[in-house]
């Protein structure tokens, strides 16, 4: 910590340029001088009004928007947290095991244990310090606590892992006798929902009358959807009522999609699968965990941003354009979904 010269910031710019990308940071080539003496490096990547500034003076870096908020003591402790986010996000990091999977609660506490030993203020639940670092220590790692699917799903979880963090009352699977015969043309799905299951709480409700109720479109609509048979073969599993659409998955592919009950021939994907929808839900109940310890949605939008980067890099579909359910359920600060 201490004064810094413009060579200083120009070399320390090039040098961190890809660690800065991965933790969803965009720094300028060069720092531009501003007339308040302060030093601008750069931007966050999904919100360009929020900048990131170098006092030279004392070389401690902020974020700022309408207020600013510590972000590093130094260019070299800015350095080395852009690299621990990078590593947690590549899953190089200390903690996290062959193959790249780990057990995040470990894998965080490690990390956050590593930062506190160069770097403790920031991790402090204070306003005047950014709570964008305890957001991605803490959410990165979800991306590698769960295998890849091995049995048409896109990822292997299990029933236990879905109820470690909701309660297991919370996770309802249905029984495969309950299950229609229309959702049995795709296995996969059929599978997940007896042995897996779902997490019934906010964003999604499932049906209350029976537990993760499945009805063909019949039992839901006045008239069956307007789609051949062979093209869609929907199965209700609840409610999004946040949305006010119900939760349908393709009994012929598996994609699962948001339906709005006034517009039959509408429906938007949610997830490619059961495996990313559940995955979705259990990283909302973590984050709802790590809050109440670490106060993380104190930068709300930062933390949406994590989720959302995490969950595209599991399920693109998920995240992919401006009407993605997911990425909008994340950011809605008011809707208050992330809170503990």
């Amino acid at each position: 910590m201490g004064a810094v010269t413009r060579d200083e910031v120009v070399a320390f710019l090039r040098e961190a340029e890809s660690s800065a990308e991965a933790a969803l940071l965009r720094l300028y080539p060069e720092p531009r001088e501003r007339p308040d003496g302060m030093l601008a490096l750069g931007e966050f990547a999904w919100f360009a009004p929020r900048v990131i500034v170098l006092e030279p003076a004392t070389g401690r870096v902020y974020s700022e928007l309408a207020d600013r908020t510590l972000l590093a003591g130094g260019l070299d402790t800015f350095g080395r947290l852009l690299r621990e986010v990078e590593s947690l996000r590549t899953g190089t990091g200390t903690g996290i095991g062959t193959g790249g999977r780990c057990d995040p609660v470990e894998a965080s506490r490690a990390a956050l244990a590593r930062v506190r030993g160069y770097e403790p203020r920031v991790l402090d639940s204070d306003p005047d310090v950014c709570a964008f670092w305890r957001a991605a220590l803490l959410v990165w790692p979800l991306l590698h606590a769960v295998e890849p699917g091995r049995d048409g799903l896109c990822l292997e979880f299990t029933h236990e892992a879905l109820a470690a963090d909701s309660g297991a009352e919370r996770v309802a699977r249905i029984p495969e006798g309950n299950i229609p015969e229309v959702l049995r043309s795709h296995a996969p799905s059929l599978r997940f929902l007896r042995d897996v299951g779902l997490i019934d709480a906010l964003p999604l409700v499932l049906d209350e009358d029976r537990p993760l109720w499945v009805a063909t479109s019949e039992e839901f609509e006045d008239e069956p959807y307007p789609d051949a048979p062979d093209v869609w073969r929907p199965v209700r599993l609840g409610a999004l009522p946040l949305i006010e659409a119900d939760l349908v998955v393709d009994g012929l592919t598996g994609r699962v999609y948001a339906h709005y009950p006034d517009e039959p021939a509408e429906r938007c994907p949610v997830n490619t699968d059961l495996s990313t929808l559940a995955f979705a839900q259990w990283m909302v109940a973590r984050v709802r965990v790590w809050d109440r310890e670490f106060a993380i949605t104190d930068d709300y939008d930062g933390l949406a941003t994590i989720m959302t980067a995490v969950l595209g890099t599991v399920d693109p579909l998920a995240v992919r354009g401006p009407a993605a359910y997911w990425p909008n359920m994340f950011d809605d600060e008011p809707g208050g979904l992330l809170y503990a």
